[in-house]
């Protein structure tokens, strides 16, 4: 990256749009070639719709080992981070890393929290609460840079500037996505 101040918002921007992108074409094109009632009974109607199999599976196994791979690298990260902050519960646990520099107890707690996930029920079951989470986590998100971005804080100075309207926006789109929900 020459640039990293400009190319990661950028290639951050541009993922994004890429993937909302997709999402709507893959909308439409569901709209017009299945019935809303197969889509309910049907959860593999990609898979029997798709031209290769294969591919649309080797797709879905990819994005699970992404999953996979995050919950057992990023998110103990994650945690070891928040700990060392003391911003979470048991932080004293959780800031603590082996000898080899891995945080042992935050891998073994998202361990656990992966389990309970697993155990709680189905995909579905699953899926609507992580969602709520991510549209809380976005929500406060874009709440933040609003409500920064008016008072004028000294110490906010993003290097990427969009205008005060998107935040709000954002943050209420998040809101209002989670009461339908």
């Amino acid at each position: 990256l020459n640039d990293p101040k400009k190319s990661i918002p950028k290639g951050t921007l541009s993922a994004v749009l890429v993937g909302f992108g997709i999402y709507v074409v893959l909308a439409v094109w569901l709209a017009r070639h299945v019935s809303a009632g197969e889509l309910v009974a049907n959860k593999a109607v990609l898979i029997n719709l798709g031209r290769w199999r294969w591919a649309v599976i080797a797709g879905i196994m990819g994005a699970t080992l992404s999953s996979a791979l995050s919950m057992f690298v990023a998110s103990p990260r994650t945690l070891l981070a928040l700990g060392k902050h003391a911003t979470v519960p048991f932080s004293s646990s959780l800031s603590r890393i082996n000898k080899k520099g891995e945080p042992t107890a935050a891998i073994l707690f998202t361990a656990l929290l992966s389990l309970i996930a697993l155990l709680y029920g189905t995909l579905d079951n699953v899926a609507s609460l992580l969602t709520m989470f991510f549209l809380i986590t976005y929500g406060i998100i874009n709440l933040s840079v609003f409500i920064e971005q008016s008072i004028g804080l000294v110490s906010f100075r993003p290097s990427f500037r969009i205008p005060q309207l998107f935040s709000l926006l954002g943050s209420l789109g998040c809101f209002i996505l989670m009461f339908f929900i």
